[in-house]
């Protein structure tokens, strides 16, 4: 039987986490539905999805890893190769085309892409290279020699008005930039020289390319008194990160005194690999070989291991993407140590360690795991970060511990959303920590983008950065919050959809603990009991009881304080308008086990598509299955490919479309299921065939 969980514990918890990311604690008992429903309560449910969504995201990057040591060991040397050589011979020339040389494309003004200048936007969540139309400018080949400002603002001009770097141009400039990267140490020194300096830090973009121009267009480009440090999390999620990585290395290039860039959590192989949104929380790989091919890919994230970890502002301030460590005492000599190529963001079983070497190689490798993965928490102390499953959650004296070892003021970081783009993390000691993000309605939370700006001079209402003593430092910082496009539905509907989702993945795991909580037989459990059992079974901490509404429970269904689980599961049930043609034996079980899986199948077929033109033989599909079935445990595993491949080959061919197989899992509110002829989950039971 479950053991009890106090639902109201569970919300204290997500609602300490909501107020970390700008929203303010509810009160629940007494409080009425409207309440109960509020947009911080939205916020909870947000942010401890996103979180669910991370730790997933690291259960199947250990997976891939696991996946490429067998299939792929030396996957890494073509890239290296490409990396290592010497520029093509028909690649960089004297003198080349310019941007105003293009025509827009034809579809600009459907798309709002004025040609150059501060007022082009894309369309939020319809990216232009979707367009099958489309005969996207080449922008190439580049110079020879190093890049200038001048080919770096054109690179920006040709993506403002849609077009794209060439296949050999964007190569090229991953080659220039593996070059620099490779001299670069863990710790990057940021040197404010004048009064005049400002530093602009800049919060996760994830491959949101107008949040980018719209910060480059507020805050101007780069000179030596205009510097900037982007802290990590480029890629993924959305639709534009080939852009973002073009722009931000040709900047790192073209002002190599004035451009600096952190790795994040996202700058990773197993974590590029996954699937996008609205099924997984990674894309890059996807976009990568949509835009150009899996070698580009695969150059892009070896240069990714290569990025600095930390960088330290006038030496006061520490900006790292996630954040602090298990241990104390740690020190930036320490950070200088780590080998960043020897990364991985779930280690392997280590062996306790029988030399002194040994030791401080697993140290070090932790070390650059929570620089990349923690999260602040507001309370002392420091704990595993259960809810990613990787980094550390640390509180203020842990922050104040790091800070007074190493001389410094003040640690910035991102990694999470917040509802202002901004937040301060420790109440009590608001100085210590902040936590920039820089994707605005990311997720379709709705949330503000922001970015920092650090200087000498007080620029009025700003930031004081103050000295552990308490005393102001004579540094400032301002904050600039803004929206880019528009708001793309609401932070409920994004969570009524993610909630259902997680719901009918975990649906057997589900059944089994209610029917186990469910002694007597009577097909209910207690609301208490139904909230524990969400909690263990999904692993997200909310208040599960508020949220019955938004799952389609009716309030007949839970008056007697108990709840009809088997109803409540039939609320979310799967539909086939295809079961009158393959049949429908073991077709709900099947699909059951397909859909709970259904980001590993992605990323497996992903795998063994090797000319990445999204087709996989028959036999490829089986030798992925065997992959797949082999981390799975027995009553999870796939047991019948020949009936999937059954339901997949609709054309009858002998290849298997995995895009557009993969596309039928869309999530809708429809009462009968079909959404153009396309497999979905309903609110309500499927019309039988």
């Amino acid at each position: 039987m479950t053991p009890p969980v106090d639902v109201d514990d569970a919300s204290s918890l997500a609602a300490s986490r909501a107020a970390a990311c700008g929203a303010a604690t509810p009160h629940h008992k007494g409080a009425s539905t409207g309440t109960r429903q509020s947009e911080v309560t939205q916020w909870q449910i947000f942010n401890e999805l996103d979180l669910k969504e991370e730790s997933e995201m690291l259960e199947l990057a250990t997976f891939l890893d696991s996946l490429m040591r067998e299939f792929a060991p030396n996957s890494r040397k073509h890239s290296l190769e490409n990396l290592q050589t010497e520029e093509e011979d028909d690649d960089g020339v004297d003198a080349h085309r310019h941007a105003e040389d293009f025509e827009a494309p034809s579809h600009a003004d459907a798309h709002g892409i004025a040609g150059i200048g501060t007022s082009f936007r894309i369309a939020r969540g319809n990216s232009i290279y979707n367009v099958p139309d489309m005969n996207l400018m080449d922008y190439g080949p580049l110079p020879k020699g190093p890049l200038t400002p001048e080919t770096a603002s054109e690179i920006i001009d040709v993506y403002r008005r849609g077009g794209k770097l060439a296949y050999k141009s964007f190569k090229k400039l991953l080659r220039d930039v593996y070059k620099k990267l490779k001299g670069v140490g863990n710790v990057v020194r940021v040197p404010m020289a004048s009064e005049a300096v400002k530093v602009h830090v800049i919060g996760d973009l994830h491959g949101q390319l107008e949040d980018l121009l719209h910060i480059l267009d507020d805050a101007g480009m780069p000179d030596q008194q205009n510097l900037f440090v982007f802290n990590g999390d480029f890629v993924d999620r959305g639709d534009h990160s080939v852009e973002i990585i073009a722009i931000l290395f040709s900047l790192y290039l073209a002002f190599p005194d004035f451009v600096f860039l952190n790795r994040g959590n996202h700058e990773d192989h197993v974590i590029c690999c996954q699937p996008p949104p609205p099924h997984g929380c990674g894309g890059f790989q996807r976009e990568c070989k949509s835009k150009y091919d899996d070698l580009v890919f695969s150059m892009v994230v070896e240069v990714f291991r290569y990025l600095p970890i930390i960088h330290l502002i006038d030496g006061r301030i520490c900006v790292i993407h996630g954040g602090l460590f298990y241990r104390k005492g740690v020190t930036i000599e320490d950070l200088e140590a780590i080998d960043r190529l020897d990364y991985c963001p779930v280690p392997g079983e280590e062996e306790p360690p029988s030399t002194p070497e040994e030791a401080r190689g697993q140290d070090l490798r932790q070390l650059m795991r929570d620089a990349l993965w923690s999260d602040p928490k507001p309370d002392p102390g420091c704990e595993f970060n259960n809810a990613r499953k990787q980094g550390q959650l640390f509180g203020p004296d842990v922050c104040q511990e790091f800070l007074q070892t190493n001389d410094l003021h003040m640690v910035v970081r991102s990694h999470e959303c917040m509802k202002l783009g901004f937040s301060q993390a420790y109440p009590d000691m608001p100085h210590l920590l902040a936590t920039i993000f820089s994707a605005s309605g990311y997720g379709g939370s709705n949330n503000m983008g922001a970015y920092m700006t650090y200087s000498k001079v007080d620029p009025g209402a700003a930031y004081k950065v103050m000295t552990l003593d308490g005393e102001p430092s004579g540094m400032f910082f301002t904050v600039q919050n803004y929206t880019v496009g528009e708001a793309s539905g609401s932070i409920e509907d994004t969570n009524k959809t993610s909630m259902r989702a997680l719901v009918l993945r975990k649906k057997q795991e589900l059944i089994a603990e209610f029917i186990a909580a469910d002694e007597a037989g009577t097909g209910k459990v207690t609301i208490d009991q139904w909230g524990a059992i969400m909690v263990k079974v999904t692993g997200v901490v909310i208040n599960w009881p508020e949220l019955l509404p938004l799952l389609g429970v009716e309030a007949e269904h839970m008056a007697s304080g108990e709840i009809e689980y088997q109803t409540f599961i039939s609320e979310l049930r799967a539909g086939f308008n295809r079961l009158s043609q393959v049949g429908n034996e073991d077709t709900e079980t099947l699909f059951n086990a397909m859909y709970a899986n259904r980001n590993t199948l992605e990323c497996v077929f992903a795998f063994f598509d090797l000319n990445g033109d999204g087709v996989i033989s028959k036999e490829e599909f089986h030798h992925g299955c065997e992959v797949l079935n082999k981390k799975l445990s027995p009553s999870s595993r796939i047991s019948r490919p020949e009936r999937l491949l059954e339901m997949m080959d609709i054309d009858g061919s002998d290849g298997i479309d995995i895009n557009e197989f993969f596309e039928v899992f869309r999530l809708v509110d429809a009462a009968d299921g079909s959404v153009d002829g396309k497999i979905s989950i309903v609110d309500g039971p499927a019309e039988e065939p």
